[in-house]
């Protein structure tokens, strides 16, 4: 029989990418890639600062959530903004290189 598919397992991940359950997530997923485990990855990045302020924004009367500027944001709404650009210029594989030089530094 030929295989259907190139990937078996399907993994959708949503964490904070600078908490530190956060960066040991990305140090697994790094390593089962680079295994070439037959896993497809998926990546929703959350981030609580953002989330706080949009839940803000939806009482009743409230102000629209207003949009930062990049030296008002936490780190982790850094870090998202920066990965997903990446991720559409260059695809998935440059923000995994790209959490993973993060990795790198931190450690």
């Amino acid at each position: 029989l030929r295989p259907l598919a190139l990937n078996l397992f399907n993994l959708v991940l949503v964490l904070d990418p600078t908490s530190g359950a956060g960066l040991a997530t990305a140090e697994l997923v790094a390593a089962l890639h680079q295994d070439l485990y037959p896993i497809r990855f998926g990546l929703s990045l959350r981030v609580p600062a953002l989330l706080t302020r949009l839940e803000a924004a939806r009482k009743p009367g409230a102000a629209p959530a207003p949009m930062l500027a990049w030296e008002e944001m936490t780190a982790a709404e850094r870090f998202s903004r920066a990965g997903l650009t990446l991720e559409h210029a260059f695809g998935a594989q440059a923000l995994f290189k790209y959490w993973q030089a993060v990795l790198a530094e931190v450690q």
